[in-house]
C-alpha cells in the first residue's frame, strides 16, 4: 500500500507532465489562495445578506379565542417597507403537535381593506372550523399566522 505522501507526490508529477511547466508549487499556492479568497468572500456577502434580509410583510403573534369547536384568530400585519403598498393574502392555521394542519383558512382586515401603505399595520381574523373535539383535545398544539402572497398593490 502507498503511503499519503507517496500518493501527493506522484498526484503532483503526473499533473505537471499534463499540465505543462507553468504547473508548479507556486501556481497551486496562487490558486489555492484565489480559491479559499473566493469562497470567504461569497460566505461573507451570503451571510451579510441574511442578516439584512428581513420579510416586507410583518406577522405578529396570533390572539387565539375559542367558542366550542371554532377558533377565531387574529393577527397584526406590519408593512416594513418605505416606499411600496401591500394587498396581502393572510392564511392562519392550527397546528397539531408534528406541524401539520389540522384546519386551516383565509384571514380577512378586521376593518377596511387589506391594503398596507408603507410601515401601515392592520389586523386581520380568521375563523378556525372543522376541528374535532378529539383533535381540539389531543392533537391540537398551537396556532400559527402566515403571508400567502405579498401582492404588491397597484
Amino acid at each position: 500500500m502507498t503511503s499519503s505522501p507517496d500518493l501527493l507526490e506522484r498526484s503532483a508529477r503526473t499533473a505537471a507532465r499534463l499540465l505543462g511547466p507553468w504547473w508548479n508549487e507556486r501556481t497551486r499556492r496562487v490558486l489555492f489562495a484565489v480559491v479559499i479568497t473566493a469562497g470567504f468572500v461569497v460566505g461573507l456577502v451570503l451571510g451579510l445578506l441574511q442578516v439584512y434580509d428581513r420579510e416586507v410583510l410583518d406577522v405578529g403573534e396570533p390572539r387565539v379565542r375559542v367558542e366550542g369547536l371554532t377558533a377565531t384568530v387574529q393577527v397584526t400585519v406590519r408593512n416594513t417597507s418605505e416606499d411600496v403598498a401591500y394587498c396581502p393574502v393572510v392564511g392562519v392555521a392550527a397546528l397539531d403537535r408534528d406541524g401539520l394542519d389540522l384546519a386551516k383558512a383565509i384571514a380577512l382586515p378586521d376593518l377596511g381593506d387589506a391594503r398596507l401603505a408603507p410601515k401601515a399595520s392592520t389586523n386581520f381574523v380568521g375563523v378556525l372550523t372543522g376541528i374535532s373535539r378529539q383533535d381540539f383535545d389531543e392533537q391540537l398544539s398551537e396556532y400559527a399566522a402566515f403571508v400567502e402572497q405579498e401582492n404588491p398593490c397597484p
